[in-house]
């Protein structure tokens, strides 16, 4: 389970009960927890713990795909999944390009594919 933190976030003195979160330490789709704590000077009652999940964000921190020829017309194309996907990932694009031979020449055809994200492994 995760680690509980107590912080005094917010005093209320008049207005409605609301408050958004928008703290440093909230990452993308990540389960939390929070409960209210009422107090006056007679005593205090806390209620039940509700949950959140936060919205997702772009992936990050993905790292180049491994490319092996396989014969003098194709390739296979390793990947792993990014390192903070931050959400479910639908679908991966493969874009690749041409290296000219000529390497005065800064001109290359750039192709994209879409790959989508089997259903089983989500």
């Amino acid at each position: 389970m995760g680690t509980q933190e107590e912080l005094l976030v917010f005093i209320w003195s008049n207005g409605p009960l609301d408050f958004i979160d928008a703290s440093d330490a909230l990452q993308p789709f990540r389960q939390y927890q929070y409960s209210v704590h009422a107090h006056n000077s007679r005593g205090s009652a806390r209620s039940q713990w509700a949950s959140a999940v936060t919205m997702e964000a772009g992936p990050e921190d993905i790292a180049p795909p491994i490319v092996t020829p396989t014969s003098a017309y194709s390739v296979q194309l390793n990947w792993t999944q990014p390192g903070q996907p931050n959400g479910r990932i639908s679908q991966y694009r493969l874009v690749y390009r041409k290296q000219p031979t000529d390497p005065t020449l800064n001109t290359s055809t750039i192709i994209a594919l879409t790959v989508p994200v089997r259903k089983d492994t989500i």
